[in-house]
C-alpha cells in the first residue's frame, strides 16, 4: 500500500470518527439543553394561561379579545385549553384545537396527554384549567424538523470535511511520497558515479534518513577507494616477483641462462614473495581503519623529499616551484599522514595551475607547526571555502576532473593526529592552503 493510498484510508477514518462523535456529543447536549429549553417554557406558557383563565372566569362579560387571546396559545406542545368553573362547567374550549390534518396525524402518532390544573383565587379554587398536549413535550414536529436540520448540517459539514481532508491529504501525501522517491533513488543509486546529492527534505524525518544515507555513501565509496588502492599497491608488489621469475624461466627455456642451484634459489625466494603477497589479499577486504603510527622524524627533511619527488612532474607544465623551509623541524606524528596530505595539497596545486605558474611551499615553527602550499591558479570562491572539505564537494572555479574527496581525505586524515586545515585566498592569486600541527 502507498503512503498515499495509507493516509487518504487513515484520515478518512479519524473525520469520519470525530464527525461521528462530535454529531453523537453534540446532539447530547442539545437534546438535553433544548428538551430543558421546551419544558421551562411550556410551564410558562401553563401560567400565562392559568392567569388568563383565571381572569376569563371572574369577568362575567368576556371579549373577543380575550377569547383570542387565550386560543393563541394553542400550537405545539399545546393541543386544545378547555377551561371549567368550579362546578366542572365548561366556560371555554379552544376554537384551534387540532387545526389540521397533518397536526391530527402527528397527535396521534405521538399519543396526546391531558393535564389538569386548579385555577385558585386566596387559596379558593374557583375553576379549572385542563390541557390537551402531545405526549412528550421535546419530540413535536417543530422539534424532529430541528433535529433533522441539525442532522442535515452534520451531514453537510462531514462531506465538506471529507472532501478537505481528501485534498489537504493528498496534497501532503503527494509531497511526502516526492521526498520519499527522491531518497529512495537516491539509495538504490548509492554506489554509483552518477548518484548526485538530493536537496534536503523539510520534514525531520526523512531529512534524517537523507543524512544517513548520504554518510554511508561516503563511507562506502571511501572504503571502496581504500581498497583500490591496496588492491593497486598489492598487484604492483606482486609485479617485481612475477617479472623476475618469467624473466629467469624465459632465460632457462631460450638457454640464455643455466638453471643452476642459486637461480633456482632465487626463483624459489620470488614464489615465496608471490605466496606472501596473494595470502595478503584478505588485507584489502578488512574494512578497519588503520593504526595510527607514532614516530618522531625530521619534518623539514621530509618535506624537501616530498618536494623533489614531484619536481619533475611540475617541470612538465614548467611550474616555478619556491620554498621556504625552516631547518631541523622535529615532529612526533604518523608520517603517512602528514606525508600522504602534503601529497595532496600539492597533487591540487599542479591540477589547478595553469603552465608556467607559481607555487611555494612554507614550513615554519611558532606557537604550533605551520604548513603552507600556494599557487597562483584558479582560487577558490570565497563562499565555497567552508564547503570544500566536504566530501564530493566541488566549487564553481573547479574545472578538473574529480571526485571531491581529496580535501575531506586530507582533513579527515589531519584529525586524526589533532591537526587541522584551512583555506582562504593567496598573495599569489590562488588559494593558500594551512595545516596546523
Amino acid at each position: 500500500m502507498t503512503i498515499k493510498k495509507h493516509l487518504l484510508i487513515v484520515i478518512g477514518i479519524v473525520i469520519f470518527v470525530i464527525i461521528f462523535a462530535n454529531s453523537l456529543i453534540s446532539t447530547t447536549f442539545i437534546e438535553r439543553l433544548f428538551g430543558g429549553y421546551l419544558e421551562d417554557s411550556y410551564n410558562q406558557r401553563i401560567q400565562e394561561i392559568s392567569d388568563y383563565a383565571k381572569n376569563y372566569i371572574q369577568e362575567e362579560n368576556q371579549s373577543k379579545s380575550e377569547i383570542y387571546d387565550i386560543d393563541n396559545f394553542v400550537g405545539e406542545p399545546i393541543n386544545q385549553i378547555v377551561i371549567l368553573d368550579q362546578n366542572e362547567n365548561i366556560l371555554f374550549e379552544s376554537r384551534r384545537s387540532m387545526m389540521t390534518m397533518h397536526g391530527n396525524m402527528m397527535n396521534m402518532m405521538q399519543g396526546q396527554e391531558r393535564d389538569i390544573f386548579e385555577l385558585k383565587e386566596d387559596q379558593e379554587v374557583i375553576g379549572y384549567l385542563i390541557i390537551y398536549r402531545v405526549g412528550d413535550i421535546t419530540s413535536t414536529e417543530t422539534v424532529d424538523m430541528f433535529k433533522r436540520a441539525l442532522i442535515r448540517g452534520t451531514m453537510i459539514s462531514g462531506i465538506i470535511a471529507l472532501l478537505i481532508g481528501f485534498f489537504a491529504t493528498n496534497f501532503s501525501s503527494r509531497f511526502l511520497s516526492k521526498d520519499l522517491r527522491k531518497t529512495s533513488d537516491y539509495a538504490s543509486n548509492i554506489l554509483s558515479k552518477d548518484n548526485k546529492l538530493i536537496d534536503d527534505s523539510k520534514i525531520k524525518e526523512i531529512r534524517e534518513i537523507q543524512d544517513t544515507l548520504y554518510n554511508l555513501s561516503v563511507r562506502l565509496k571511501l572504503k571502496n577507494r581504500i581498497r583500490k588502492e591496496k588492491a593497486d599497491k598489492l598487484i604492483h608488489e606482486a609485479r617485481t616477483p612475477v617479472t623476475i621469475l618469467r624473466t629467469n624461466i624465459e632465460g632457462i627455456i631460450d638457454g640464455i641462462v643455466e638453471a643452476d642451484e642459486d637461480r633456482l634459489q632465487t626463483c624459489i625466494k620470488e614464489l615465496e614473495n608471490l605466496t606472501n603477497i596473494i595470502e595478503n589479499i584478505d588485507d584489502v577486504l578488512e574494512e578497519k581503519e588503520e593504526d595510527i603510527e607514532v614516530e618522531e622524524f625530521n619534518l623539514s627533511e621530509e618535506i624537501i623529499k616530498i618536494i623533489k619527488g614531484m619536481e619533475l612532474q611540475f617541470n612538465n607544465k614548467n611550474i616555478e616551484i619556491s620554498k621556504n623551509i625552516q631547518d631541523n623541524i622535529f615532529i612526533k606524528s604518523d608520517r603517512g599522514i602528514i606525508n600522504q596530505s602534503l601529497y595532496n595539497l600539492l597533487s591540487n596545486a599542479y591540477k589547478y595551475t595553469k603552465e608556467e605558474g607559481k607555487v611555494r611551499i612554507t614550513l615554519l615553527e611558532k606557537d604550533d607547526i605551520i604548513i603552507k602550499v600556494e599557487d597562483n591558479g584558479e582560487g577558490i570562491n570565497e563562499k565555497d571555502t567552508d564547503k570544500i572539505f566536504q566530501p564530493y564537494y566541488r566549487g564553481d572555479t573547479m574545472t578538473e576532473e574529480g571526485e571531491g574527496l581529496g580535501l575531506y581525505i586530507t582533513r579527515s586524515n589531519l584529525l586524526k593526529i589533532n591537526g587541522e586545515i584551512s583555506v582562504t585566498q593567496s598573495e599569489l592569486g590562488g588559494a593558500e592552503f594551512t595545516i596546523k600541527l
